[in-house]
């Protein structure tokens, strides 16, 4: 799903598809982490985006899918040729768990994300692993009472 950090760049897709650049300009593994635990907390479809540069990924985690929208940047209203609309089958659980995975595997690289991978504060490293650790918390405990499907 999210590619290893690179000069505060990474690569977005889902299942091999799309492939979208997302920068610096948004703190992708704090803010990701962010709407994924209060989307968890809630049981609340949740949205992430990233700058593509030029243009906007926006993506929204339903409890069944995700909805991707590439779309330019600019702050006019866009013609249905100018956006790109995505549909995966992958729900809130999974997406999360995916972030997690991703996240996991190259903490430093996330952390240093914003700095071009130049800087590990360990501040920003603390941060990170206690967001995972809370994101892990809340994956194990919506799988236990949802058994991976949303039942009200």
């Amino acid at each position: 799903m999210l590619g290893k950090p690179e000069h505060g760049w990474t690569c977005f897709s889902i299942d091999g598809e799309g492939g979208y650049d997302l920068s610096y300009l948004t703190d992708i593994p704090f803010v990701w982490l962010e709407q994924a635990i209060s989307g968890l907390e809630d049981m609340r479809p949740f949205c992430v985006c990233g700058y593509l540069e030029p243009g906007r990924c926006i993506c929204t985690v339903s409890f069944y899918g995700c909805y991707v929208i590439i779309e330019d940047e600019d702050n006019c209203p866009l013609n249905d040729e100018d956006i790109v609309h995505k549909h995966y089958n992958i729900g809130m659980l999974d997406f999360c768990r995916r972030l997690y995975d991703d996240i996991s595997a190259d903490l430093d690289g996330w952390a240093s994300f914003c700095s071009g991978g130049e800087y590990v504060s360990e501040e920003k490293r603390q941060s990170l692993t206690e967001g995972l650790d809370r994101l892990k918390m809340l994956i194990d405990e919506k799988s236990r009472f949802l058994n991976g499907n949303v039942v009200f």
